[in-house]
């Protein structure tokens, strides 16, 4: 099980970094988990990319959890009729990377 910390403004100058970090950590354990508490900003490209890697730990029969999600994140979640298809916890556990 591995955590990644995000923060600040994923959108379309720092979704590459964000794409990498969560593609990287799909080579870890049979579990990801995304700390979003410090996301204080997030447009379509920072969803399409959590949309992404939702689809590939999918594929690769992992799961995926979404943790400590902010209002404006999830205000944008329900905007793209997306929050429905994440796990959304209210805490953060496990290891941590940054």
């Amino acid at each position: 099980m591995t955590t990644v910390h995000l923060s600040g403004h994923i959108d379309r100058r720092t979704v590459s970094e964000a794409r990498h970090r969560l593609l990287d950590e799909l080579r870890h354990g049979d579990e990801l988990h995304i700390d979003l508490k410090d996301v204080e900003w997030i447009d379509s490209s920072g969803l399409a990319i959590l949309v992404e890697i939702a689809q590939q730990t999918r594929r690769a029969g992992m799961q995926l959890h979404l943790h400590r999600v902010g209002e404006h994140v999830m205000k944008m979640m329900r905007l793209a009729h997306l929050d429905g298809i994440f796990s959304i916890h209210e805490n953060r556990a496990g290891p941590t990377l940054h």
